[in-house]
């Protein structure tokens, strides 16, 4: 019904927008149940700086309907900056030191918990490129016993080299990594070999982000019903 009216023209435009973001919602927890079932999850959306992270999290977000946090905003939030101004040499040199980046992620772990505890998923969009943070948060969520994964984005030097390049001609763009950065960046990130299989999703992200959604969405789908498999005990 509530599809029908949102794209009924004689429907008011209120009414029509209405009706489309309760499809929205509709659409969200059936696509919830069918990844998580009746659980809450937390999906941890990772990999080098330009890899498409934050547009994918945005997708999946937008998606089950969850909430999403940015580590890049909520960094510039405690600091006070514009979000979408990049910053000076000397003020990044602080801003992404190792102790205002500890701080980031122990917020990005209680905003992640917080919300467990509320029994609601969760998306957090964050490079995770140190494995002392990976095994933080994978700690704490196991002793929630709630699902979750990690979902490294991974593609290629060109793709990165580009997507940074192309970030100077963008005008929403919170992080402050750009093309100068790419050697250090890939440098300085850990890749997630501690992080156990289970709780681990390779994603190749050369394509768009609808086809990477997709991939998402496959895999989530599988480990689900493998969760289910195996969980079931047959009747005596």
């Amino acid at each position: 019904m509530e599809c029908i009216k949102s794209g009924e023209p004689e429907v008011a435009v209120a009414e029509r927008k209405e009706a489309k973001e309760a499809v929205g919602r509709y659409v969200g927890l059936a696509l919830r149940y069918a990844l998580f079932g009746s659980e809450p999850a937390v999906l941890l959306v990772c990999g080098r700086s330009g890899c498409g992270k934050t547009t994918l999290a945005e997708s999946i977000a937008e998606k089950l309907n969850w909430d999403h946090i940015n580590s890049d905003v909520i960094r510039k939030a405690a600091a006070a900056l514009p979000l979408y101004q990049r910053s000076s040499t000397m003020i990044r040199q602080g801003l992404y030191s190792l102790p205002v980046t500890e701080k980031v992620y122990q917020t990005l772990l209680e905003v992640t918990l917080a919300h467990v505890e509320k029994r609601k998923g969760i998306v957090v969009d964050a490079t995770f490129g140190l494995a002392k943070h990976r095994t933080h948060f994978s700690q704490a969520l196991e002793k929630q016993h709630v699902p979750f994964y990690f979902i490294e984005m991974q593609t290629s030097e060109g793709v990165i080299g580009r997507r940074l390049a192309e970030r100077d001609k963008m005008k929403h763009i919170v992080s402050d990594a750009r093309l100068e950065d790419l050697d250090l960046l890939r440098h300085i990130y850990q890749k997630p070999e501690e992080v156990l299989p289970e709780h681990l999703l390779k994603v190749n992200a050369d394509s768009g982000v609808e086809t990477t959604l997709a991939q998402v969405i496959r895999m989530l789908s599988g480990l689900y019903l493998e969760r289910r498999r195996t969980r079931y005990v047959p009747p005596c």
